[in-house]
């Protein structure tokens, strides 16, 4: 009788959906995008945060290369980053994610929450199945 529960219990087992949905595989995606910029940021590698932007990418008037000038300045300020992420709201191929980024240098920090006050990193979009920073694409808003 008990292997006969043992037995049960694996087949019941097997038979529920352990794999996450299309849904949350895209959102642990973003939040590795987010995660690889913020590690990128302490590295220093604008490169490797570039490497996260559509060619397309357009924010508050503000195209991809002004975004590199940016981090770049961020960069210059601070030394750390750090993400955390509080929601992402899916849409088709477009995503918004609502974050606190903290930067921190010995002298100072500053956090704010996005995509409220800057959102230069808020925004992304899905192209042939990979996601990119892509900005809100409008002028100032």
């Amino acid at each position: 009788m008990k292997q006969l529960g043992v037995l049960l219990l694996c087949l019941f087992l097997l038979s529920c959906n352990l794999a996450s949905s299309p849904e949350d595989m895209d959102k642990i995606r973003i939040e590795d995008i987010l995660k690889g910029i913020a590690r990128d940021f302490c590295w220093k590698d604008i490169e490797g945060i570039m490497t996260q932007v559509h060619p397309d990418y357009y924010h508050k008037g503000m195209y991809g290369f002004q975004l590199r000038g940016l981090w770049q300045d961020r960069m210059a300020r601070f030394d750390l980053l750090d993400v955390e992420v509080r929601d992402i709201d899916l849409a088709g191929s477009r995503a918004t994610v609502s974050m606190k980024l903290t930067f921190a240098a010995a002298d100072s920090t500053l956090s704010y929450l996005d995509p409220d006050t800057e959102g230069d990193a808020s925004y992304f979009y899905r192209e042939d199945g990979v996601w990119f920073l892509c900005g809100n694409q409008q002028n100032f808003k």
